[in-house]
């Protein structure tokens, strides 16, 4: 079980160096601008509004779920 646990995290790994490291290798094509970039108004209002839905549901999760302990236990 070890043996085959060892080789599924060393086969993770490989595949995102796989993915990350050949991109990184390929030197920037002459003649291309250099990347800049900021965000326009459209994304970050949908930053803002995916963050605020977050809340929204943390909120409404924490006012309308029972959030109590169960019964038993020392803790009171």
């Amino acid at each position: 079980m070890v043996l085959a646990g060892l080789s599924s995290v060393i086969g993770i790994v490989a595949v995102r160096f796989n993915i990350v490291i050949p991109a990184q290798i390929i030197p920037v094509m002459e003649g291309l601008p250099h990347g800049s970039y900021f965000p326009t108004l459209v994304e970050w209002g949908t930053s803002i509004g995916i963050i605020g839905v977050g809340f929204l549901l943390f909120t409404l999760g924490a006012e309308l779920l029972p959030l109590t302990p169960l019964s038993g236990g020392d803790h009171e």
